[in-house]
């Protein structure tokens, strides 16, 4: 009797562990536990009364932006623009009180009204026009961080109205006003999306959007929804971000995208919908600071954070990868991954389109600024992007092939951090050095494709999560400051100008036509272009897909390399910061020219003429004497513009 009791009692035990285990949000709380004792054990006070408070207030306005991003997550979509409007949100409402005297309430209603706009158009184009998630929000980010820059001239608005401050820093139990509305948000949003139908819905949208739709969900309409309330709460986030530091600042909403992202994988919710809580998100966003915070008290390395949290990240999708295996899981719709491009195909020539863009722009500028003609003008223009041009041919077979890299501007810094510290701190020779870092960018091409392909974890993940830990460790290795002096022959090369242009635009250009020639005249462009258009069939054909896709990674993380080290000849310096925005000018570019989220399609010239567009709408804005702030806005119209219309004469010609 006393062992069947014990019996009995073990097998209790372990059910109520294997219950207690299996609540979505244990994936989060766990860990959030965990390092929260791991730092008060190395610093007693960690946990103090007076600590906790501050880890709940540091981030309220990203946990407010979560809650919209994941319930989107759910639905089976993303948004890549929700810190810029954030910022434009916080821009705006500063703007109208200080300048244009409107009364606070009235500027914060104008600002949310901005947002569900902008949430509105980034819905009806991903869901009624078919452009994918990815590129419809990448240009809002531009447009909508333009926005705010040119509303403000990029300068700090301040003072603002002690009724609009107290939003931000007013009290109610020891706590910001502003902590209570985001534990409201948690509270109502967790409650909608567990308990009523239009949670479900959500849920069925994500989850398998024909069977939802077969069950007589409008799930067109489900999806703009959720864009729209997803903006919207990242207005509120920066309208209250704004109201705390009692100014608009330009850092408001800054790097809000990946974060986002981060604390909703974090907290277990799924890049291909139909899985996650909002309260599970929420709590990956506590799991986040107290990672930054415990690293700071602990007087540890504060780069390490971005380290941890990259590999933190990594590792929640590898455990939800592992777990769905042997699970039948549905592909990505049509509609999610709809094939994409530039102004091209005017004619049977793929690039045309964009060339033509090319051209008529720069003609438009010419004619209102001359010298805008001249040689040296296009000489400026050409060594400008030549370093995102090199990247550009990489990306366009990996994108041709069907995957994504988003570390190339990390790679591009950390590789020529490490180079840098081999010349000037281990004396090595200049050949040595550079190969080593072209080595260190291969072999981290090499991880994301092993860990993309052969593990499963998404690449948008895998090379985010990639992303953080090589920023980390750059500022790590490098201690934050800049490594030099360079050897002079090294930065006399980075620096001359053969022919009038720079050695960086003649490897470009060189890679460029090289790259061509591969991708549109060899066996293997042929394999590279089958299995991004279809994966099923290549393997049918005899191709090896996964060798494909891997390759195409190393390619990638080797001339992103080598972008970073010509970048830093020229600059006669490595650094942590080199390379940034190298990622969404790379994107940006890619789609100009062509290419296509869905795999299958691009050209390697496509994306050097779409660098060369960003360039000149760059140049032709500041020396015609627009206001500088105008070239993102240009930037992210004429790439709505372009996949919009190529999709939608798709559409027609289907």
């Amino acid at each position: 009797m006393i062992v069947s009791g014990l019996m009995h009692w073990k097998n209790t035990a372990i059910r109520a562990v294997l219950k207690i285990l299996s609540v979505p949000e244990m994936g989060a709380l766990i860990p959030l536990i965990g390092f929260a004792l791991l730092f008060n054990y190395i610093r007693s006070d960690f946990l103090a009364p007076d600590n906790i408070p501050h880890l709940i207030r540091a981030n309220v306005s990203l946990g407010i932006v979560i809650v919209g991003s994941s319930i989107l997550m759910i639905a089976g979509e993303i948004d890549l623009s929700v810190g810029s409007v954030a910022t434009l949100c916080g821009a705006m409402a500063a703007w109208a009180m200080k300048d244009l005297g409107i009364a606070p309430h009235l500027a914060v209603i104008i600002s949310l009204a901005i947002a569900m706009l902008a949430g509105l158009i980034n819905g009806i184009l991903t869901v009624k026009v078919g452009v994918p998630a990815f590129f419809t929000t990448l240009g809002m980010f531009f447009v909508a961080r333009g926005l705010s820059l040119v509303i403000t001239e990029g300068k700090v608005i301040f003072p603002l109205p002690a009724s609009f401050n107290a939003w931000g820093s007013g009290e109610s139990l020891g706590q910001f006003w502003s902590v209570w509305i985001f534990l409201g948000l948690v509270l109502v949003a967790d409650i909608l999306m567990r308990r009523t139908t239009w949670g479900a819905a959500i849920y069925a949208t994500g989850g398998n959007r024909r069977a939802a739709q077969v069950a007589g969900i409008r799930t067109d309409l489900v999806k703009i929804l959720c864009f729209v309330l997803c903006s919207t709460l990242a207005g509120i986030a920066g309208i209250l971000a704004t109201a705390h530091l009692e100014s608009y600042q330009l850092e408001i909403g800054l790097g809000w995208e990946l974060d986002a992202i981060a604390s909703a994988v974090i907290g277990g919710c799924s890049l291909f919908g139909g899985i996650g809580t909002i309260a599970g998100a929420a709590i990956g966003v506590f799991v986040m600071q107290v990672l930054k915070s415990g690293i700071a008290m602990s007087a540890a390395n504060a780069n390490l954070q971005t380290v941890l949290i990259g590999m933190i990240m990594l590792a929640a999708v590898v455990v939800d990868v592992v777990r769905r295996r042997g699970k039948q899981y549905r592909e990505p719709e049509a509609e999610q991954i709809a094939v994409v491009g530039g102004l091209r195909k005017w004619l049977r020539v793929p690039e045309l389109g964009i060339l033509g863009l090319l051209v008529t722009l720069t003609l438009v500028f010419g004619a209102f600024k001359p010298v805008f003609l001249e040689p040296s003008t296009f000489a400026t223009l050409l060594r400008a992007g030549a370093y995102v041009a090199i990247i550009s041919v990489g990306w366009t077979f990996l994108l041709v092939a069907g995957e994504i890299d988003l570390s190339v501007g990390a790679t591009a810094a950390f590789s020529s951090v490490f180079c840098a510290l081999l010349m000037t701190e281990y004396g090595w020779s200049i050949l040595p050095s550079v190969l080593t870092a072209l080595l260190v960018g291969t072999v981290i091409g090499l991880i994301n494709g092993l860990v993309s392909v052969k593990v499963g974890v998404p690449a948008f993940i895998t090379t985010i999560a990639m992303a953080f830990i090589l920023q980390g460790l750059a500022l790590l290795v490098s201690g934050g400051y800049p490594v030099y002096p360079l050897p002079e022959d090294f930065n006399s090369f980075g620096n001359a100008n053969p022919a009038g242009v720079s050695w960086a635009f003649w490897i470009a250009a060189a890679l460029v036509i090289l790259g061509q020639i591969v991708l549109s005249r060899t066996i293997w462009g042929a394999r590279v272009s089958a299995t991004g258009g279809n994966k099923m069939a290549a393997r049918v054909a005899g191709i090896n897909t996964d060798r494909v896709k891997i390759v195409c990674f190393t390619l990638v993380g080797t001339l992103a390399a080598l972008a970073g080290i010509l970048a830093m000849a020229r600059v006669n310096r490595g650094e942590a910061t080199l390379g940034m925005g190298w990622n969404l000018d790379v994107i940006a570019g890619v789609a100009l020219g062509g290419g296509s989220l869905s795999g299958g399609l691009g050209t390697v010239a496509g994306a050097f003429m779409g660098v060369l567009v960003m360039q000149v709408l760059r140049g032709g804005i500041v020396m015609t004497g627009l206001n500088y702030f105008w070239q993102s806005v240009a930037v992210g119209l004429v790439m709505l513009l372009a996949v919009t219309v190529d999709n939608l004469g798709k559409r027609r010609r289907g």
